[in-house]
Order: structure tokens, then C-alpha cells, then sequence
């Protein structure tokens, strides 16, 4: 099954199709999530592609009019993306946090103490960054999943961590969070 990177923007007065973006760069191909810089107004795709190396991430920068202006792919799956007020953008790539200037370079680079699977959420407010997650515990035991939600710095530091689900005694996981807060 071949499958591809396809955006729409539409008119919301009357839903007729204005402009189409298509990305086919891998066999299987999946947009996760999308976010607007808050600075430039450019669209930012974040997702999956895949090809010979495996399963991968990669994030397009799109202008208002759809045309690409760049792209970059990643070892691992890109999730969610959010911006601070300075244009930054911070994704979650696997189990690594990225903090991203406008032109795709790479300001910080984080590994956050995550599963690198999917359902992650990452939200900015008030100067810090709320992560939302699973996370591998090993009691006294068997290892075992929790959500956690987690308040970051702009620099990708943890600064507090809250467990949700401590007192179950079974894995638990969160399967999609969306919108722009959490769900």
C-alpha cells in the first residue's frame, strides 16, 4: 500500500478547495500532526515516511499557498510539534525532544526518558513546555507503562514530572491526543 503526504486548504465560507499539497517521498507516508508558526505564518507538517532504512520521521515546511519550502527527514518518528512566541518550533522525534530555528536547524537536542511510541503530545504555554507520554517504570517486579505528563524548559530540561497512573497495576498507554490541548 502506497501512501502519501496530502493537505488541503479550503475555504471556510463555502468549502470549496482553494489549494492541494501532495509528498510522496517513501512508500508509506503519514502526516501526524500540523502547527502554524506563530512568527511567519509558515505551515509545518510533521510524520512518517518510510523506504529501505525502515520507519522514519519527517517534517516539511510548507508557505501559506501550500508550495514547499524545505523538508527533513529523521531516524525516528516525528509526533507533535508546538512553538513558543519566538517562532521556535519543538517536536517529538521517537524518544528525543527537538528544538527547531525556522530553517530546520536543530537549536537542542533532548533525549526525554519516553516510549518511543505513539499518542505523545506537546503543548507550549507560560514560557514551558507540557510533554504528555508513556513512560517505562521498574518496580519491585515487572517493568511497567505509565502516562506521564511532563513540564520542560525551552532548553528541553525536565523540570517536573507528574506520574497519572501510578497506582495501576498494568501497562497502560495513551493511543492518540489531539487537538491543541490534551486529550
Amino acid at each position: 500500500m502506497n501512501r502519501e503526504w496530502f493537505l488541503l486548504k479550503v475555504n471556510p465560507g463555502d468549502l470549496s478547495i482553494i489549494n492541494t499539497y501532495k509528498s510522496n517521498p517513501s512508500d508509506w507516508d503519514d502526516i501526524i500532526s500540523i502547527g502554524v508558526n506563530p512568527v511567519d505564518n509558515e505551515i509545518w507538517l510533521v510524520g512518517i515516511m518510510s523506504g529501505s532504512f525502515g520507519v522514519g520521521g519527517r517534517v516539511g515546511i510548507l508557505s501559506r499557498d501550500l508550495t514547499l519550502i524545505t523538508s527533513a527527514n529523521f531516524n525516528s518518528v516525528c509526533h507533535h510539534i508546538t512553538f513558543d512566541e519566538l517562532g521556535y518550533a519543538y517536536i517529538i522525534c521517537g524518544s528525543e525532544t527537538l528544538k527547531m530555528s525556522s530553517n530546520l536547524d536543530i537549536v537542542t537536542r533532548k533525549n526525554i526518558d519516553i516510549l518511543p511510541s505513539y499518542g505523545k503530545k506537546i503543548l507550549y504555554s507560560n514560557g514551558y513546555l507540557y510533554l504528555v507520554a508513556s513512560k517505562r517504570f521498574g518496580f519491585v517486579g515487572p517493568e511497567v507503562d505509565r502516562h506521564v505528563v511532563m513540564r520542560l524548559s525551552k532548553d528541553l530540561d525536565v523540570v517536573d514530572e507528574l506520574v497519572l497512573s501510578m497506582q495501576i497495576e498494568e501497562d497502560s498507554y495513551f493511543t492518540s491526543c489531539g487537538g491543541n490541548g490534551f486529550s
